[in-house]
């Protein structure tokens, strides 16, 4: 089963809006749509259950935030950027375990999310490495011992061109983000 991961651009409103309310998280990863529509409710169970929180229709908006597909590349991403195949620190982390997770399981644990202050702080990050500077630090050899998802322990000098091209779009993506004034959030699926 491959863990792909994915970054989208979300408003801090949204954020707080989903912290509110976890189950709204559904909406950025299933086209504005909660994956199970909730179930009906009898007369009796309006008139004397609990006040249910009202469904949220679906919302195009969500459907046209733009996102970042990583596919399976977000975790050499995260070894080249923070020298750390586990944690690393923040922001740099912001791929495998930065951020702040929100709502259920979608996948491999619940969505992260980065408010625009965050993203921010993130983007200076990244500019102190340009793509050249990404590129060096690709160490085939080292990465291999260290056996990062996907290519484990067969990490090549072929790799890299794939890994900084994948490092200048998230790279490209968060410049983005920042011009919108938005946060991101990250899923791993």
């Amino acid at each position: 089963m491959s863990m792909i991961c994915f970054v989208g651009q979300v408003s801090d409103q949204e954020i707080d809006h989903i912290k509110a309310y976890p189950k709204r998280a559904e909406l950025l990863i299933n086209e504005g749509r909660y994956f199970e529509e909730p179930a009906k409710r009898s007369f009796l169970q309006k008139l004397f259950g609990k006040k249910e929180t009202p469904a949220v229709a679906p919302d195009p908006s969500y459907i046209t935030e733009p996102t970042c597909d990583l596919d399976k590349a977000w975790h050499a991403l995260h070894y080249v950027l923070t020298g750390d195949p586990g944690d690393g620190e923040f922001p740099l982390n912001f791929l495998a375990t930065g951020g702040q997770e929100i709502g259920e399981d979608m996948g491999y644990g619940p969505l992260r999310f980065l408010t625009a202050g965050e993203t921010v702080l993130l983007k200076h990050e990244l500019d102190k490495i340009t793509i050249a500077d990404f590129a060096n630090r690709f160490n085939a050899e080292e990465m291999s011992g260290l056996e990062l998802y996907p290519v484990y322990s067969d990490w090549n000098d072929e790799d890299k061109e794939w890994l900084t091209d994948a490092y200048a779009s998230i790279k490209q993506f968060i410049d983005q983000a920042v011009k919108n004034k938005k946060g991101i959030y990250i899923n791993i699926a």
